[in-house]
């Protein structure tokens, strides 16, 4: 036999597992289906066929008519068809070539707003806590759960969870909640996409320890970040709750840039307790079910909306109308024709989206006074931000959700309002170094393309400065090899606001 030639082949398949098309026997645990399901993924239907070199056209025709493709789905690919490769490299190069191959190294800082010596629930109870990934540490919230894990006075604890990391501090403060006898309720999304088995196996080891695990409601994902604490004393009753843009998960935390806040406001725990409840009677929320927080499907979106349309009733009136708005992905059509009402009607929109953005801005008469960036550095920029000037009122929300279809109207996602002016301050300070960055920002033109933005003095590295600021708050020393033009905060939060 001769060899004509040689090429190495990749198949790859459809990975989506629809859990709401496969058929579900109520009689059966969840998460066994689940398992059921994924054991499918492998033999899911093929929907790209890779080649490392060109191969004759007789055994492409083959290969289309057994995967049943199209001669578009084929390509000849010069890049690794895998990259499983990558991770030991790195582990082998990271002993013996750091400075050469990886960044400078940088350690997550402590937030200024929590003292590490003091009560975390302590602290809550005086005072709203903020916290910045990557540029924070993740310690406060743990902290937290751990403190709540050993008081005796704690009742309950209600998380949502959709990535976990597979070693989990956050499992392990859990499972001793609930061994201290806590009534703890873990609302685990199973459906989360490529993490199905790490949270089928963690289900698995929190209903072990006690916990109550729930899996949210048929036909929609649980992409809420959200955890409640409820704490008796006497008569007195203290809600303690976190809402956050990212996961509980602590090696993301160190890598995606996400915001968190950790309030004990009442009405807002409340609002956390009645999240749940709804959640555990597999329900979805209406419009009037809480006082302070939005939520999907819908909830979000219409108010978001309405806050639109009041920002242009408004700038009507003052002149001012400002929104801004920080997210991973822009597509929700309806948003999109109302941020268009509002360009018309002279609203500024600024609109920092990382991925996928449907809005093109600066064409004339439609969206002259919507700008769009988007920053790729370092860090996965994360946090969703929403911002409304409301003609000095100032109405801003952090999220779970970004403004898709997909998040608005099919999966359960939480936004919640910020009140303390100074955290207020801190989100309007991610914006604004955000929108000045020079290094890593692209902004779109009015023909939808990406553009880098001029280079110029300072040299803002939005990242960098947030973790220089992180480290000097902290009062640590910044790594020197990392070099960061020195820029005045203030000046730039009052530029863009």
């Amino acid at each position: 036999m001769d060899i004509e030639g040689r090429s190495v082949v990749r198949i790859i398949r459809n990975a989506d597992l629809d859990a709401e098309e496969a058929y579900y026997d109520e009689d059966i645990d969840y998460r066994e289906f689940m398992k059921m399901l994924i054991k499918k993924r492998s033999k899911l239907r093929p929907v790209r066929v890779e080649f490392s070199e060109d191969v004759p056209k007789e055994l492409k025709a083959i290969l289309r008519k057994r995967l049943k493709l199209t001669a578009s789905q084929m390509f000849i690919v010069k890049s690794p068809l895998s990259f499983e490769f990558i991770a030991p490299l790195e582990e082998k190069l990271h002993s013996t070539h750091r400075e050469t191959f990886f960044y400078p190294q940088l350690t997550p800082q402590v937030t200024p707003y929590a003292e590490p010596n003091t009560s975390i629930m302590r602290q809550i109870l005086d005072h709203d806590i903020f916290i910045s990934y990557p540029f924070q540490n993740t310690t406060p919230v743990l902290k937290l759960l751990q403190e709540a894990a050993l008081d005796k006075k704690v009742v309950a604890i209600k998380i949502a969870l959709y990535r976990v990391a597979s070693e989990s501090k956050i499992i392990a403060a859990l499972t001793e909640a609930a061994e201290n006898g806590k009534d703890v309720v873990v609302a685990m999304e199973l459906k989360a996409r490529f993490d199905e088995e790490n949270n089928i196996n963690w289900s698995d080891k929190l209903e072990d320890a006690g916990c109550k695990v729930i899996y949210g409601v048929d036909y929609y994902k649980v992409h809420s970040k959200i955890m409640v604490i409820l704490r008796k004393d006497g008569n007195l009753t203290q809600t303690f709750t976190h809402v956050s843009s990212g996961n509980y998960n602590e090696k993301t935390s160190r890598m995606y840039t996400d915001v968190n806040l950790m309030t004990a406001n009442k009405e807002i725990g409340e609002d956390a307790l009645e999240f749940f409840n709804l959640l555990q009677l597999a329900k979805i929320s209406e419009a009037n079910d809480f006082t302070h927080f939005l939520a999907s499907p819908m909830g979000i979106k219409n108010k978001f909306i309405d806050l639109i349309q009041e920002e242009i009733k408004v700038h009507n009136v003052h002149g001012d109308g400002h929104i801004f708005f920080k997210m991973n992905s822009l597509t929700d059509k309806d948003v999109l024709d109302t941020l268009v009402e509002a360009s018309k009607a002279g609203v500024k929109v600024d609109l920092l989206v990382r991925g996928i953005c449907c809005q093109i801005p600066g064409i004339p008469g439609v969206s002259e006074n919507i700008r769009v960036r988007s920053i790729i550095g370092r860090f996965l920029e994360h946090s969703r931000i929403y911002y409304f000037h409301a003609h000095g009122e100032e109405k801003m929300y952090i999220s779970s959700a970004d403004l898709m279809t997909r998040n608005t109207e099919k999966r359960v996602e939480l936004a919640c309002p910020v009140y303390d002016a100074k955290i207020k301050e801190e989100l309007k300070t991610i914006l604004a170094v955000g929108w000045k960055d020079n290094v890593n920002a692209r902004v779109m033109d009015e023909k939808g393309d990406y553009k880098q933005v001029k280079k110029e003095k300072p040299a803002i590295n939005s990242q960098l400065q947030l973790y220089h600021r992180a480290y000097q708050e902290a009062e640590k020393d910044f790594p020197e090899t990392l070099e960061v033009d020195p820029i005045t905060w203030d000046g730039i939060t009052r530029e863009i606001f």
